[in-house]
């Protein structure tokens, strides 16, 4: 976030020798600003392995209206092992 702040900067910089600074720019700096909301993934495996299939997971967003949704019928990961290695 701070490179994206420090390039906003430098922009605003150019931007004032030839005009002036729009709320349009101070709305971008803004949304680079913003601090991101965490998303939390649940993930229920067919078994203690880590490698084993995932039996259901369900996405928790505070940033949407909390309704009871059913997952996806895709598994957004082959197991726990694959989503501990995506991060």
């Amino acid at each position: 976030m701070h490179e994206a702040v420090k390039d906003w900067l430098a922009q605003c910089r150019d931007k004032l020798r030839t005009e002036a600074i729009t709320a349009a720019d101070l709305d971008r700096l803004d949304d680079l600003l913003a601090e991101p909301r965490q998303q939390i993934l649940y993930l229920y495996a067919k078994s203690t392995n880590m490698r084993s299939p995932l039996a259901s997971w369900a996405l928790y967003d505070a940033t949407q209206p909390q309704m009871p949704t059913l997952p996806s019928d895709e598994s957004p990961y082959e197991s726990v092992l694959a989503a501990v290695a995506d991060g």
